[in-house]
Parts: structure tokens; C-alpha cells; sequence
């Protein structure tokens, strides 16, 4: 199982994870001062709103090792429309052993974590495996 956290999002709400269950949910850990990070943006954002009716994207800032200022900019210049949560203590980091950045967990509707990527991902790596998760267990 994923485990569950709590963090306020740039919209000020606090978010949980455990909110988003019942469809599967793409969580990735980023900071606005890496360089890979920059390069799946874009990707990212497609991804989202390829998947926003069957798949929920969510994205947590290390902001323990970023500039608050600098990820809220990041995050309107990359038009980031899915919830962007902020990690200021580094909590959620370490719960979960982020160590690269990017790194991207692919959480099932049940909330277990079923494949991780480490480092920047295209559009198409987002899209082989959330149709994973999709696609009922035989």
C-alpha cells in the first residue's frame, strides 16, 4: 500500500492521498531546480489531461530542498492544473525514500503502489503505464 500523507496544495486546501482512491493516481516527486524535472513537465501536463477521466496526477514539491516562490512559479509557468502539494518539512520524501528527482509512482485504484520510475519520463513511458493500471487483472 501506498502509505497515506497529508500536505497543502498550492490552492492552500490540504490534500491526502487516500482522497484520490478509487482511480489510479500518478504521483511525482519534483523541484523546480532540476533539470530533468524541467524536461518532463510538458509531459507531464499532457499526461494529465490525456488521463483527467481515468487516472488522477499529482504532484508533491520537495520544497524542504526548493524555494517555495520558485516551485509556485514553475508550477503556473508549466500550466500544472492537476494538485501540486507542498513537502516543506520533507516528510513525505522520506517516507516514501525519494532520493532522484524525478521519481514517479504509479499507484493502482486500490492504492498500491504498482511500478516506479526514477528520473524524467515522455509522454509515451506516462502513457504504457497508466494503461497498465487501467487494464483489469485477469
Amino acid at each position: 500500500m501506498a502509505p497515506d500523507f497529508s500536505l497543502e496544495g498550492l490552492d492552500g486546501a490540504t490534500h491526502s492521498l487516500s482522497d484520490y482512491r478509487g482511480k489510479p493516481v500518478v504521483l511525482n516527486f519534483w523541484a523546480s531546480w532540476c533539470g530533468p524535472c524541467r524536461e518532463e513537465a510538458a509531459a507531464l501536463v499532457k499526461t494529465a489531461a490525456r488521463y483527467k477521466e481515468q487516472a488522477t496526477v499529482v504532484a508533491v514539491n520537495l520544497t524542504a530542498s526548493d524555494d517555495e516562490a520558485a516551485a509556485r512559479s514553475f508550477a503556473t509557468d508549466q500550466r500544472f492544473s492537476f494538485p501540486v502539494l507542498l513537502d516543506r518539512l520533507g516528510t513525505v520524501g522520506e517516507l516514501y525514500r525519494i532520493r532522484p528527482i524525478p521519481t514517479t509512482l504509479f499507484i493502482d485504484a486500490q492504492g498500491v503502489v504498482a511500478d516506479e520510475a526514477l528520473g524524467a519520463l515522455d509522454e509515451e513511458a506516462f502513457a504504457r503505464r497508466i494503461e497498465a493500471l487501467l487494464k483489469p487483472a485477469d
